[in-house]
């Protein structure tokens, strides 16, 4: 059996920080306690590239959002080389390999009919790549985590039929093997009890991304692609490291 770890995919707003080689490092430590174990291991690291905070972090600098990634990307996985970062898998969400994999998994879900069009609107963090709670709906509202003002979106999107899982889900979830590490089981319990809503996978007021096939004006929302991150490492050709 393999044993798979991954650090986050990094998102390349900017360069590696204390956090990425922290997590960086941790993961290097049970990859290698695994190796000396005789287990056969894959570890995967790389980085998120797509999405509205990558486009305008490029747009500031005056290059390209492409040029951006290039650059940022290989300081990464630069640094994870002269660290001695024992890794086997360097994803990058730019690739063709991870674009074709993001390709494939939309067709499964929509063979499924998991994917109707919808409208999102709601308070919009750029930093978090994500919409917000804003109970009293007010402009000056702030994301909790970067202290920036929340921006108001109003689109037609993809959406996703994450509630129609709902009962499969809570069964999956009761298996006491199923959620590692076990203190973190009850948190996600009672996320699922509160009930699980259908979320947009895409979005159409931004170039930065994989175009959507058959809706050529819509990206797939960044979450939606950089996920299959960690997919598509899996299914990629192996990076060995003595």
């Amino acid at each position: 059996m393999t044993f798979i770890i991954t650090t986050p995919l990094y998102y390349v707003n900017d360069k590696p920080h204390l956090g990425s080689v922290y997590t960086t490092i941790i993961c290097d430590s049970i990859a290698r306690y695994k190796r000396l174990r005789g287990e056969k291991v894959i570890f995967i690291t790389g980085v998120d590239e797509h999405g509205l905070k990558i486009q305008r972090t490029a747009l500031n600098n005056g290059v390209s959002p492409k040029e951006h990634c290039d650059k940022i990307s290989d300081i990464f996985k630069n640094n994870w080389l002269e660290w001695n970062i024992s890794f086997n898998k360097f994803i990058r969400t730019t690739s063709q390999e991870h674009e074709k994999v993001v390709y494939e998994f939309y067709e499964k879900v929509k063979a499924s009919n998991d994917i109707y069009m919808g409208e999102q609107k709601g308070w919009y963090c750029v930093g978090c790549e994500e919409f917000k709670d804003n109970p009293d709906n007010s402009p000056s509202y702030k994301c909790p985590i970067h202290k920036k003002n929340l921006e108001w979106k109003n689109e037609t999107n993809l959406f996703f039929r994450l509630s129609k899982y709902q009962d499969a889900i809570e069964e999956l979830i009761q298996d006491p093997e199923f959620i590692e590490p076990k203190e973190r089981r009850n948190e996600i319990i009672n996320f699922v009890s509160k009930g699980l809503k259908d979320f947009s996978i895409s979005r159409t007021n931004l170039d930065w991304g994989i175009r959507v096939p058959d809706h050529l004006n819509h990206t797939f929302y960044v979450w939606f692609d950089a996920l299959l991150g960690y997919v598509s490492a899996i299914s990629s050709g192996d990076k060995n490291i003595p």
